[in-house]
């Protein structure tokens, strides 16, 4: 499972977890082409790196072997040379296994 930390207006445009005809698209899509995703490992720090102040994010848990998600999914090195997943597409919310709203480690 990879996790994304999502916008709770965002995430509410897009629908229901496991809906069939749901996207979820964030507002940064749009200039960077892909959405930014974190492993179980990664989340807590990027939780803490850009959103530690916040108390309202919704924690996506994306299933990354579901098919819309593994044919678009890139593991990208960044800074450091720490491996991110990236998903270059929307994110289909079939593959949203779980949602938690309010979410802080």
């Amino acid at each position: 499972m990879i996790y994304h930390l999502a916008e709770p207006s965002e995430w509410a445009a897009a629908g229901e977890a496991g809906a069939s005809e749901g996207t979820y698209v964030p507002s940064g899509f749009a200039g960077e082409g892909f959405i930014h995703l974190s492993s179980a490992e990664q989340v807590v720090a990027t939780f803490g790196r850009y959103y530690a102040e916040r108390t309202d994010l919704v924690r996506l848990t994306v299933d990354e072997s579901h098919p819309s998600v593994a044919a678009h999914l890139v593991y990208e090195s960044l800074v450091g040379g720490e491996h991110f997943p990236h998903l270059y597409a929307h994110l289909a919310t079939d593959a949203v296994v779980e949602v938690e709203h309010g979410w802080t480690p």
